[in-house]
């Protein structure tokens, strides 16, 4: 087994935003946990919905890895048996919560928030808000050199300085007592970026033919999942 942990991206990687996974894919998922692979997930939604989906897909023991890094929580039970949060600054916490004051003052009931324990995920309901949050971003600049901003197709993922799909995986391979030599990553975006920065070897899930971004570029979940069961054995 060349790779004992097989980090995934979720929406764009192993599902379309916002749906499940195709039961053939699952079932590929299924096998590799069963021939002694380690499954992660690492997305920017929360543990608590990776922990749900994963118990819809069948796995037994996965890992997940939440809000781009920021906590990680081991197994499908609640309460988890090993849960942790990346450490956070202080005063980042509180740029935070100003942030999410002012968003609210300004664009009210027309946004829903994820229900974060690190990062700030606002949900805008329709594209002129989506605009309005843009601006309020823009507008405070150098302020917010202390918070990463990914600008998602449905919301925003304001995360502290430091969070990243990256350091995520250097926290938990802390965690395994694992280094990154066992590390396999699966991803599509530009936030999956900094954890193929860090495995050993990585997958983009892109049309496009070639990429710098990844080891491998293939152009949908199944192809990986079917590439990884044949040549990591």
């Amino acid at each position: 087994m060349r790779h004992k942990i097989l980090v995934f991206d979720l929406d764009g990687t192993l599902c379309q935003l916002g749906k499940g996974m195709h039961p053939e894919d699952a079932a590929l998922l299924r096998q590799l946990e069963e021939k002694g692979h380690t499954i992660v997930v690492c997305s920017g939604k929360t543990t608590y919905y990776l922990c749900g989906f994963l118990r819809q897909v069948g796995l037994k023991d996965p890992i997940m890895v939440g809000e781009n890094g920021g906590a990680v929580q081991f197994g499908i039970d609640l309460p988890p048996r090993r849960y942790a949060q990346y450490p956070v600054d202080p005063a980042q916490k509180k740029l935070l919560v100003r942030l999410r004051e002012e968003i609210d003052e300004i664009c009210g009931d027309r946004i829903w928030y994820q229900p974060n324990e690190v990062q700030l995920t606002p949900f805008p309901r329709d594209e002129e808000t989506f605009g309005t949050i843009r601006q309020i971003l823009e507008k405070h600049g150098e302020e917010l050199r202390d918070l990463q901003i990914y600008e998602q197709n449905d919301c925003f993922d304001i995360v502290p300085a430091g969070i990243n799909k990256k350091n995520g995986l250097i926290f938990l391979s802390s965690m395994l007592e694992m280094d990154s030599s066992q590390f396999l990553a699966v991803g599509d975006g530009v936030n999956d970026i900094p954890m193929f920065e860090f495995a050993d070897f990585s997958i983009l899930i892109s049309a496009e033919k070639t990429s710098g971004q990844a080891k491998l570029v293939l152009p949908d979940i199944h192809q990986a999942l079917q590439y990884i069961l044949e040549n990591e054995q």
